[in-house]
């Protein structure tokens, strides 16, 4: 059976999933690496500010430093030692854009299809206007509810993808505070592990989330040959 990919990874590590091969300890680590701390009811620090800039920087060099050296990381045996980090284009504060998400009033059910076949349940939580690259952009947020907690998920599909980024689609991380207030930080847009390694499988993004415009932020598409 193909391996979880790291979001349902990040799951599982909450309650959701179990047949998942992230231990415990790097599933956590990567949850606040990638935004899963984020506490919308506290002053956000300036995109544009050094901490900011620097925060992003030093996660992606915890990011490429955890692949090439953990057992757990989606990259082959065989490719690490010729592994050197993950591809990223230059951190841009106009891709850091807060919001406030508009819940739907009913909570559908999504069948999203995945990489190996498999089909994945989510809910069509809320939903994300907002302003980029000189354009208006809508992207659904999907969710998981488990015993009373409810976990974030939003896939998209942009116009740099099949030639700057991975093909399939890219996924965000986002935390929604009680005001439905959240924070869309493309700059940590990031590849599905199946990206790198197909023994994982990885939610496709709906095509409700497929956006006509380019979102030059984030990760590349780095082809990892074992």
């Amino acid at each position: 059976m193909a391996q979880v990919d790291a979001i349902t990874a990040r799951i599982s590590y909450r309650d959701v999933l179990s047949n998942h091969k992230l231990s415990g300890l790097l599933v956590g680590f990567l949850i606040g690496l990638l935004g899963g701390t984020l506490n919308c009811s506290r002053s956000p620090v300036s995109k544009s500010s050094p901490d900011y800039m620097k925060a992003v920087e030093d996660a992606r060099k915890a990011k490429d430093k955890s692949f090439k050296e953990e057992t757990t990381s989606p990259i082959p045996v065989t490719a690490k030692p010729s592994f050197t980090g993950l591809a990223y284009y230059p951190i841009d504060p106009q891709f850091r854009i807060e919001i406030v998400a508009q819940p739907f009033g009913q909570h559908d059910t999504v069948e999203m299809l995945t990489s190996s076949g498999e089909v994945r349940s989510y809910l069509r939580y809320a939903f994300a206007d907002f302003p980029v690259a000189g354009q208006r952009a809508r992207l659904t947020i999907y969710a998981l509810k488990k015993e009373g907690r409810v976990h974030y998920f939003l896939p998209f599909k942009d116009s740099t993808n099949g030639t700057e980024t991975y093909p399939a689609g890219r996924y965000l991380e986002v935390e929604i505070d009680s005001q439905w207030r959240t924070v869309l930080d493309f700059n940590k847009a990031y590849n599905p592990y199946c990206a790198y390694n197909r023994d994982y499988s990885c939610p496709i993004p709906p095509g409700e989330n497929f956006l006509k415009i380019p979102i030059r932020a984030g990760e590349r598409y780095l082809e990892v040959k074992s």
